[in-house]
Parts: C-alpha cells; sequence; structure tokens
C-alpha cells in the first residue's frame, strides 16, 4: 500500500504573525435610545469621544442629454447618475 504524502494547504504558506492586541480605549458600549447611535463609556460611565471615526454623504452626478441643435430646444433628459461618498 502506498502513502499519500499531503502538504500544508497554500493559503498556511501566506499567513503572518498576528499583531498584538491591545485593550479598547472604552469599557462598555451603550444605544442611544433618541439618535439611534452607539455611546462609547469609560470605566466611570462617561461618554467618551472615539476619534477616527468620521461619517459619509452621499452625493450623485447626473448625466444629461439632449437639448437639440438650437433651432427647436428640447427638453434634456437624465440619462444615468452616478454615486458618490464624501467623507469628513
Amino acid at each position: 500500500m502506498t502513502q499519500i504524502q499531503s502538504r500544508a494547504p497554500w493559503g498556511w504558506t501566506r499567513m503572518t504573525a498576528r499583531l498584538p492586541e491591545m485593550a479598547p480605549s472604552y469599557a462598555s458600549v451603550a444605544l442611544d435610545a433618541a439618535t439611534q447611535t452607539g455611546r462609547y463609556l469609560d470605566h466611570h460611565g462617561k461618554v467618551i469621544e472615539m476619534g477616527k471615526h468620521g461619517t459619509n454623504r452621499q452625493t450623485s452626478t447626473a448625466t444629461k442629454s439632449g437639448g437639440g441643435d438650437g433651432s427647436s430646444p428640447q427638453i434634456q433628459a437624465v440619462d444615468d447618475s452616478t454615486a458618490d461618498y464624501e467623507s469628513d
């Protein structure tokens, strides 16, 4: 009977050591019922600012076509719209 020698999966050869873990800068997270947002609290129950977190705002650009050649103007129609996001 022949034995088949198995090799480690390719993905295992690409793995690296994990980064060191750090304790979070907050003690707990609570949901603010009025705003439906998370509130980060320190060990004394005071709200702390998490920083580095922003909000995104969606913008869109519409492409219009039509208008004719000037002798008999036509109404321009929106062909498509491209969504984009701005970060603060």
